[in-house]
């Protein structure tokens, strides 16, 4: 009955809402499988999320908000495990343990299912809107059908074509908004910074998705430590407006501009617009898309001293149009980004602003680093917003007064060279060549900032250790014994490895009882188990002169076939059962 729910609609003669949503209370004897039947129905739920009691808080369950950095120093909603688990399962284990304040947070997601509002929401047309104003928009347009909760307003229908992103850790897909609801904020904050450059102020209590050993589990913000992982996503899929798009020369000419364009300047008063670059192919591109806009020539020059040519267009109307758009293209490079709303526009025109962008301030070298330097902040994270699109992840580290852009690994050069790509030949020869070169340099050469798998370093390190193989042999070097994380050509390099190893030794495990003293030996030596893994320090000689000679030969066999499956074979009984299941989704 729960799974399916109750009828939904329905209401008391005074007025009053019923919820339909069915909750459940399990009671029962310790070790009476409780635990296991709560595990059960949240995997066989299409959609279900399970905590445990002991370290859940009210705002891990319900919201946060949190500040955004990355946007425009607003607000956002941060959703807990119940709000994930919106129209599915959410298995609470162990309620008895819940501190009656963080209890207290439960009841009203429990009544309404709403939860906590905030400022700013990204929604799955890329449009970021004020939280405030856009739920108090729709509250006040659709007044007669808000109900009211425990000091809340909600409203649960009116609400088609709105959609959001959501992610159940195998994809990010958009879902439809099922309500919104007016609630108060937490006040206390930490904030942490993302290895890609990012920075998010979170309640102390505020749940991260973190990675321990294979497994993804919650951590609060306020034991988070340096060095700790959590998820961010790898692609944006983004469904623009169906309306008529702007045009793609427009996103083009921006990105020019906004990378090597300026205004003019006449007794102090900016009268128009100017680009400077040196490549003479980028000037003409530059040239055809401001002349889709400006319909009218530019003044053309070039420095015999260094080179750079210079496009000037002295016009008010320009100057006009260009602050039409977005005042900040007529300022300094420090306070130029792309305008808000063109966020959301089409994949060929994100492209177009891409590709002008980096053939302004952009770079690939010889090793393999894709490169864009920004003035402000903000332009860095649009940039790294509208990559994200394209399967392109890159993180941002400031350099002075500039904020330096990187995107590497053989993944994200061959996803930039074949959805975004640079204008110019150079460049784009320059990329095809380093994507040719990742795939054929050793895999350790092969990573980039997103492309590790955390949690695992030491654990991995201690299996191979277990199985007698060496870093070097593995992995071409020596790494370090406690390295936290290992990049994902490494990783899988060590899995094949472990599981040539662990055949091997299976293998062994088979056969030993029909092998032959020499056989043994062989055996021994290509696993790497020492004379005295198998005879200790005691009879490490014996075994030596055992197998050179072939004689005792059961002392031999009787010795060997207990200690070698010990040292080579036996660990997978326990290995397997804490790691094949690692071994087999990676």
């Amino acid at each position: 009955l729960q799974l399916f729910g109750g009828t939904p609609g329905k209401s008391m003669p005074g007025g009053a809402p019923i919820r339909d949503d069915i909750h459940i209370l399990l009671i029962g004897d310790p070790g009476s499988a409780k635990t296991r039947f709560l595990q059960y129905i949240v995997n066989l739920a299409p959609k279900g999320i399970y905590v445990s009691g002991k370290s859940v808080t009210g705002v891990g369950l319900t919201a946060a908000a949190e500040k955004d950095e990355m946007g425009e120093g607003g607000w956002t909603l941060k959703a807990g495990a119940l709000v994930i688990a919106s129209g599915g399962i959410a298995g609470v284990d162990e309620f008895d343990k819940i501190d009656d304040v963080e209890r207290a947070a439960m009841h009203e997601v429990m009544e309404s299912q709403s939860y906590h509002s905030s400022t700013r929401l990204l929604l799955s047309d890329g449009k970021e809107v004020e939280m405030g104003a856009f739920v108090e928009a729709l509250l006040s347009e659709n007044s007669n059908k808000v109900k009211t909760g425990k000091d809340c307003l909600i409203l649960d229908t009116c609400l088609e074509g709105i959609r959001i992103l959501t992610s159940n850790f195998k994809k990010i897909y958009p879902v439809q908004i099922s309500q919104v609801s007016k609630h108060k904020a937490p006040a206390s904050f930490v904030k942490v910074t993302l290895q890609n450059g990012r920075e998010l102020t979170v309640t102390p209590e505020h749940p991260f998705w973190t990675m321990d050993c294979g497994r993804v589990s919650t951590k609060s913000a306020s034991v988070l430590s340096a060095g700790d992982f959590t998820t961010v996503p790898s692609a944006l899929p983004i469904s623009p407006p169906s309306k008529e798009p702007p045009k793609p020369e427009l996103f083009k000419f921006l990105g020019y501009h906004i990378s090597d364009g300026g205004y003019e300047l006449n007794r102090g008063k900016k009268n128009g617009i100017n680009f400077y670059n040196k490549d003479e192919f980028v000037m003409h591109d530059y040239l055809q898309a401001a002349q889709e806009l400006f319909d009218t020539d530019f003044y053309l020059s070039t420095d015999a001293r260094t080179g750079v040519g210079a496009a000037r267009l002295v016009s008010m109307d320009a100057v006009g149009k260009m602050r039409s758009i977005s005042p900040m293209l007529m300022e300094k490079g420090r306070e130029k980004f792309l305008p808000e709303e063109m966020m959301a526009a089409p994949d060929d025109c994100a492209r177009e602003f891409l590709r002008s962008l980096f053939e302004g301030d952009g770079s690939i070298s010889k090793r393999g680093a894709l490169s864009l330097v920004c003035e402000n902040i903000r332009l860095a994270q649009q940039v790294q917003t509208l990559l994200l699109r394209f399967g392109v992840s890159a993180h941002i580290i400031p350099d002075g007064n500039v904020f330096r852009l990187y995107a590497t690994g053989g993944e994200n050069l061959a996803a930039f060279s074949s959805r975004v790509g640079f204008i110019s030949e150079r460049k784009q020869k320059t990329l095809g060549n380093c994507i040719v070169a990742k795939q054929d340099s050793p895999a350790r050469r092969n990573w980039s900032y997103s492309e590790v798998v955390p949690g695992c370093g030491t654990e991995l390190v201690r299996i191979m250790e277990s199985l007698k193989l060496s870093k070097k042999e593995v992995f071409g070097h020596v790494v370090c014994h406690a390295q936290p994380a290992f990049s994902r050509p490494l990783f899988k390099k060590a899995l094949a490895a472990l599981r040539q190893r662990l055949e091997k030794a299976k293998e062994l495990r088979a056969n030993i009882g029909a092998m032959k003293i020499q056989e043994l030996a062989k055996e021994r030596q290509a696993l790497g188990i020492s004379q005295a893994d198998i005879g200790g320090q005691k009879l490490r000689s014996h075994v030596g002169y055992w197998e050179r000679n072939a004689t005792h030969k059961v002392r031999q066999e009787t010795i060997t076939r207990t200690c070698v499956p010990e040292c080579a074979a036996s660990n997978l009984v326990t290995m397997e059962a804490r790691y094949k299941k690692l071994f087999d989704e990676c």
